[in-house]
């Protein structure tokens, strides 16, 4: 990747989070086994997508100390 592609994916990706809603980082778009789509904003909502996107943070615990 030169550093034309970088910033047309740069300028893309940011498109793309402002269009879904996006007004700050880290902002994550996220689509659960379902087909459902939902916006979280901040790393304190990892707990949230985590639980949206149905992932059993159980079994790592690594997982929860990160959370």
């Amino acid at each position: 990747m030169d550093h034309g592609d970088i910033k047309a994916a740069l300028i893309a990706n940011t498109d793309r989070a402002f269009k879904s809603g996006s007004f700050g980082i880290p902002w994550f778009e996220c689509t659960n086994d379902k087909g459902e789509t939902d916006t979280f904003w901040g790393v304190d909502h990892l707990g949230q997508v985590a639980e949206f996107l149905g992932l059993d943070i159980k079994q790592d615990k690594g997982f929860r100390a990160a959370l």
